[in-house]
């Protein structure tokens, strides 16, 4: 992590502890068994993960060189809601009714992953630090302010940039299938996305700010957060996800065929 944070005040990056926590998940690699707890929402059609990483694994196992390009994906003048490449990062502040956008601006192929991970804190505050201890974290009174609740979403695109119906997927901590239309109250500070996109298109990433879970001190109903992205798209041809368009995925259409024609 001292490597990254280095690039990252060399080349004049933000180190806000959010996106480096953000980089380090949303770039790590999934090993065997990794999972997520999804459910479709009944009326909307939206698949929801409502368990935001894996309980033994997290999001994966770090990978340095994938967050390096992660970090290098975007600096901190040129990622704002609006489009963006297929990978990148943003720090920013959302509000209660004003979600941020991020619409990945190109054709992307069905079958290409994306990775989306939001991070944001806890509110809390310290007071009567001793500034005289040797101990650096000394203190006399540390309490938790507020707590705000963010939603990760996904949604098909049009050409201009605007959400085309439901959202296709989200990740909401918390939220309870056997009780679908309820609030969510999972006390959580990560959401994350991993999935295949379902078909060709333009995509579009949502920030939305959804509830306070706690508020001991009034403040207003907005959060910094981070959020890094990225998309492995399929290559044209490339049908088995290998990265080359070779004999296999002639083998693998073919296949496909005789498998179809055996179901007519």
């Amino acid at each position: 992590m001292a490597l990254l944070i280095d690039y990252a005040r060399d080349t004049g990056r933000s180190t806000d502890p959010r996106l480096v926590k953000s980089i380090l998940l949303n770039s790590a690699t999934k090993l065997d068994g990794w999972s997520q707890e999804w459910d479709v929402h009944p009326a909307t059609g939206t698949v929801i993960n409502y368990t935001p990483v894996d309980n033994a694994q997290g999001t994966g196992r770090i990978d340095l060189t994938k967050a390096y390009a992660q970090y290098a994906a975007s600096t901190d003048n040129d990622t704002a809601p609006g489009a963006v490449g297929t990978a990148g990062w943003d720090v920013s502040t959302v509000s209660q009714g004003s979600p941020r956008e991020y619409v990945i601006d190109t054709m992307l192929p069905a079958g290409s992953t994306l990775a989306a991970t939001l991070i944001w804190f806890m509110d809390r505050s310290v007071s009567n630090f001793d500034y005289t201890s040797p101990d650096p974290f000394a203190y006399t009174d540390f309490t938790n302010d507020s707590f705000d609740d963010l939603d990760l979403y996904l949604y098909a695109s049009d050409v201009g940039g605007s959400a085309q119906g439901n959202a296709l997927a989200a990740s909401v901590s918390g939220w309870d299938p056997a009780n679908p239309d309820a609030t969510a109250t999972g006390l959580d500070s990560v959401e994350h996305l991993y999935l295949e996109l379902p078909a060709d298109g333009r995509y579009l990433l949502r920030v939305g700010w959804t509830q306070e879970l706690f508020d001991y001190v009034g403040d207003v109903n907005a959060e910094d957060f981070a959020l890094s992205w990225s998309i492995d798209a399929l290559t044209p041809g490339d049908s088995n996800g290998d990265g080359l368009v070779d004999g296999e995925d002639l083998s693998f259409w073919q296949q496909y065929y005789e498998d179809r024609k055996s179901v007519v």
